[in-house]
């Protein structure tokens, strides 16, 4: 990069400006004396420019290049992208209308279902009861009469309790 500078130095000042005018440098070469040194010192500068311009261009053309393909890959995610979440808005409204259909079915079958889930757990209390006479008379027969006395007590307090939950 120092001979690049070095280059940069030897450019004489109006070409450096952001907007070149080449009227003068023209006017300069037809009114010159020695028009062919004028014209090739014009010519120096221009190929000096050049080449600067050839080694900034060279230097930096393949990451630039990089830049706008990666520019233009990101575009190309962003636009499926949107148009993956216009599909995926048209599918959501489309489930929650099918949902909100369904809704008072799905309710209606969760309720049976609990229902239907406490019933069960009635029937095995009563099963368990149904076996309590059998027990006790073998805790009677073994004479252990306290344990016969508990079983009977809590079954009467179960008895209870289940009619109570019968009623409501």
């Amino acid at each position: 990069m120092q001979y690049l500078r070095e280059d940069l130095l030897r450019i004489d000042e109006c070409w450096i400006a952001a907007r070149f005018d080449s009227l003068p440098h023209v006017v300069h070469i037809l009114t010159s004396k020695d028009r062919d040194a004028a014209a090739q010192f014009l010519k120096e500068q221009s190929d000096i420019i050049e080449d600067v311009v050839d080694e900034v261009v060279h230097s930096y053309h393949s990451g630039f290049n990089r830049a706008i393909q990666n520019y233009s890959q990101i575009l190309k995610l962003f636009s499926e992208s949107t148009e993956s979440i216009s599909v995926l808005r048209v599918d959501l409204a489309e489930a929650k209308k099918r949902l909100s259909a369904r809704n008072k079915q799905l309710h209606q079958l969760w309720y049976r279902s609990v229902t239907l889930r406490h019933i069960i757990s009635l029937l095995d209390q009563i099963e368990d009861i149904a076996k309590v006479p059998a027990r006790i008379e073998k805790l009677i027969s073994e004479k252990q009469f306290y344990a016969a006395v508990q079983l009977h007590v809590q079954s009467v307090l179960m008895l209870e309790r289940g009619l109570q939950n019968v009623r409501s």
